[in-house]
């Protein structure tokens, strides 16, 4: 939501920590092609949304994607973003 002065988003909880620690953590994970599909399938869906609301996300890094207490992947850090007309 936004006020006069300010855009204001809200996340969800990623009790999950990031990606970026994680994958430094998991030596196995290197390699690893459907934990990376995985990884990548949901980066995709929240591009895909962010997409259909005219929104660029430009700074999709490993240490932007958090993960949900699932494990699912959420991005965040949208200091970049850009809304297209």
């Amino acid at each position: 939501y936004n006020d006069d002065q300010f855009v204001y988003f809200l996340l969800d909880v990623a009790a999950g920590g990031e990606l970026f620690e994680l994958y430094q953590e998991h030596d196995d994970w290197f390699g690893n092609a459907s934990l990376a599909r995985f990884f990548i399938a949901g980066c995709a869906v929240g591009l895909d949304h962010m997409h259909s609301k005219k929104v660029i996300y430009r700074d999709l890094k490993l240490e932007n994607i958090l993960l949900n207490a699932k494990g699912y992947p959420l991005l965040t850090d949208m200091g970049l973003a850009k809304q297209v007309l």
